[in-house]
């Protein structure tokens, strides 16, 4: 019995840390791609690659010209260098010449965010390539495949830290769990150390695609930590009280 014990709490240590592992990433992705994530970002990088193009009276002038075509639609059409957008003529009424960049960013991505595929999320992935790639990546399609991927791999982790929590004794059915979930929380400062070390990002864009990673990691070392520290401390309440809890 004691042989089983000791294999099924190996067992369950190894694969409750792997699974819990590879259900951070498409939990971190499913938070990156989050809408209200995601929007400002678009909408901040569009404003200052036309801002630094076009000056203020030519913004003016260009509302003028949409406003116009307004008056006989509801919305207009916003030709990019590698596509057209639609402009919801309320919001250009209401929006300032200076913020109409603004307004194509968020336009541009809700064009991205929000296009309907025919295929599902792991077709479209083989058979798109180069940017139409990255806009599956971080459309709404792939934020609800992450989400549903996370789910089936959390399934996994639990199924296993059940068999741990059975296998292990007394206080260490906190400990053990607590020890996994620390060492996989750990990649919160091996993330942090990554992030200074790639110069080439700039850091409003490392901003966005870390925090949603590094944010799961701290949380989990956290869990882990407060665990293994409940588990020590119960461990030492009992001995100083001449207790012996029954063995489970």
């Amino acid at each position: 019995m004691s042989v089983l014990r000791g294999v099924g709490k190996g067992v369950g240590s190894v694969f409750f840390c792997i699974f819990l592992a590879l259900a951070v990433l498409p939990l971190g992705l499913y938070k990156f791609t989050d809408y209200n994530n995601l929007s400002p970002f678009f909408a901040n990088t569009v404003k200052e690659q036309i801002s630094s193009k076009v000056g203020v009276n030519q913004l003016a002038l260009i509302k003028s010209v949409l406003l116009i075509k307004c008056e006989s639609a509801d919305k207009v059409q916003f030709p990019l260098e590698n596509q057209t957008i639609f402009l919801d003529c309320t919001k250009i009424k209401e929006t300032n010449a200076s913020e109409l960049p603004s307004l194509v960013g968020v336009a541009m991505f809700e064009s991205i965010y929000h296009k309907e595929y025919s295929c599902n999320f792991r077709e479209c992935l083989s058979q798109t390539q180069g940017q139409d790639k990255f806009f599956l990546l971080v459309s709404k399609k792939g934020h609800d495949y992450y989400l549903k991927l996370t789910y089936y791999l959390l399934i996994g982790a639990v199924f296993f830290l059940v068999l741990l929590i059975i296998c292990s004794k007394r206080w260490l059915k906190l400990v053990n769990p607590g020890i996994c979930l620390m060492v996989v929380g750990l990649n919160y400062f091996f993330l942090n150390y990554f992030k200074t070390r790639i110069g080439v990002i700039p850091n409003e864009v490392s901003d966005v695609i870390f925090s949603s990673f590094t944010s799961i990691f701290l949380k989990l070392l956290i869990a882990g930590a407060v665990l293994t520290a409940a588990g020590i401390i119960l461990h030492l309440i009992f001995k100083k009280n001449g207790q012996n809890p029954p063995v489970k």
